[in-house]
């Protein structure tokens, strides 16, 4: 029976919606890789520098006095925002927290997100060393819009369904193939491949972007350049 002009239409509407579902779910998944693997790094760093084990680590809340954005700052723009850029907001943070009931100020810390004056942040102290300090970015924003982009392809795809078998009625039996079988596969193929193409790139870029920031490092300190 000749498949009536609404089933393609459906069909590549469905295929649109899909594609750019997967599209959505690569940069979404990108980013919170990026966040993923930026926590990761920094907390791995902390402890080699620190030398310290992670049950030692000691949880306070960080108070911010101030906070400007890192763009302002035309040293560390040079030197850390070139790196980053795919990153978003980064902000310098400058404040106090509590360590050994003892106001203990910190400068400089930098947040993959914007901070604000008057902010409290979950931080992270080398009990030793109270001034050594680093902290988790935050990435909910990321899992939220990763939770509804995979909603609405579900949603989608019984929207698919329903019109596949009121298709199925006008074929020849209710086991056939028909064309709103194609965006079901675009959907289920596109958004599982865009998931793991944006986490593999986004560990990729920060991998890149460390190494590049550790080898900047290793130059300006065989040059003489920096002292540690």
């Amino acid at each position: 029976m000749k498949i009536k002009k609404r089933y393609y239409v459906a069909c590549v509407l469905m295929c649109v919606v899909a594609l750019l579902l997967s599209v959505a779910t690569f940069y979404t998944e990108m980013g919170l890789a990026r966040y993923s693997k930026l926590n990761t790094v920094v907390s791995k760093t902390w402890i080699e520098t620190s030398a310290s084990d992670v049950d030692t680590r000691i949880n306070t809340d960080f108070f911010v006095t101030q906070a400007y954005s890192i763009k302002d700052d035309k040293a560390a723009n040079a030197n850390f925002q070139s790196y980053f850029d795919y990153i978003g907001t980064q902000t310098v943070a400058r404040g106090k927290y509590v360590a050994y009931d003892t106001d203990v100020y910190s400068d400089d810390i930098v947040f993959n997100q914007e901070v604000k004056l008057g902010d409290r942040i979950s931080v992270y102290y080398k009990p030793d060393n109270p001034r050594m300090v680093y902290c988790y970015t935050s990435y909910t924003q990321y899992i939220i819009i990763l939770a509804a982009i995979i909603v609405i392809t579900i949603v989608m795809i019984f929207v698919c369904r329903i019109l596949n078998n009121s298709l199925k009625n006008n074929t020849f039996s209710d086991a056939s193939v028909t064309i709103m079988d194609i965006p079901i596969v675009v959907f289920i193929a596109g958004v599982i491949l865009a998931f793991f193409a944006g986490m593999l790139i986004g560990n990729i870029q920060v991998d890149a972007s460390w190494t590049a920031i550790s080898q900047g490092i290793a130059e300006m300190y065989a040059n003489h350049e920096l002292s540690i």
